[in-house]
């Protein structure tokens, strides 16, 4: 599972990227751009939290096994 939401988190770092790397042109299409890279940006912070507690989960069942 944390592999899989590591690879998660890199590939919407490369949507972000991606989107980020887009060049200005009308100011719709630069509004639409900089929305959907902050919407990425919380959606990247949500899974690293996300990341972080099953990580601290894991290393606490870990943990009561000994």
């Amino acid at each position: 599972m944390i592999a899989e939401q590591d690879k998660a988190i890199a590939a919407y770092h490369g949507m972000r990227d991606t989107l980020s790397a887009i060049p200005r042109m009308t100011t719709a299409l630069n509004h639409a751009r900089r929305h959907a890279v902050d919407s990425v940006n919380r959606l990247i912070e949500e899974f690293e939290k996300s990341l972080r507690l099953t990580r601290e989960f894991y290393d606490f069942l870990k943990s009561r096994e000994k």
